[in-house]
């Protein structure tokens, strides 16, 4: 089916890394992340979390990660470090 070929071609692109964006800690603030946290938490979104990826990967921007919310990914940043990507 085409939901069984779309999770094999997820498990090929993701790292396996991903974070709960209620249980994420930044090692500084940023008000995009916090925002998105207390929106999450208002709108009972309890499983948004964070999914890193291997495409779209750069020597540049190594870190690539997904914002995902009901299993449907809604935005998606790149950057030097893991908080870069993902503010």
């Amino acid at each position: 089916s085409d939901k069984a070929e779309e999770e094999i071609k997820k498990a090929r692109t993701e790292t396996g890394e991903s974070f709960l964006v209620k249980k994420y800690r930044a090692e500084k603030m940023y008000q995009a992340m916090e925002a998105f946290v207390k929106y999450t938490k208002s709108h009972r979104m309890l499983d948004a979390s964070y999914i890193r990826w291997k495409i779209g990967v750069t020597p540049e921007k190594p870190f690539v990660f997904s914002t995902r919310v009901g299993g449907t990914d809604l935005g998606w940043g790149k950057g030097k470090t893991r908080d870069l990507a993902i503010d």
